[in-house]
């Protein structure tokens, strides 16, 4: 089965535009100058280790201080370092959202 250039092109076409998509949003915050604490937990890592939820965390926490979530369609950041706490509930309170 030789596939022709349009078939070859319906499929390459697709692949290469998400793989771009992935690496332009991998590098983002290398261009915009923003740091974003390292990824530690996915949907992936949850579905693994569901039977150890709370263990899971709490080895998160224990590596990396601030680390975020990732999901699908949003990103949470978790922190247990005393000096983000301090910041976020007394420094600048006033600049963060409910």
């Amino acid at each position: 089965m030789v596939l022709s250039i349009y078939e070859a092109a319906m499929v390459l076409l697709p692949v290469a535009a998400v793989s771009l998509f992935f690496l332009l949003n991998a590098f983002r915050s290398k261009w915009s100058g923003h740091s974003y604490p390292p990824v530690a937990a996915t949907m992936v890592g949850y579905a693994l280790n569901f039977k150890r939820i709370h263990d899971f965390h709490t080895d998160h926490h224990y590596r990396y201080k601030t680390y975020r979530l990732v999901y699908p369609t949003r990103s949470y950041v978790l922190t247990t370092d005393p000096a983000n706490v301090e910041h976020i509930l007394k420094t600048n309170f006033t600049n963060y959202g409910r």
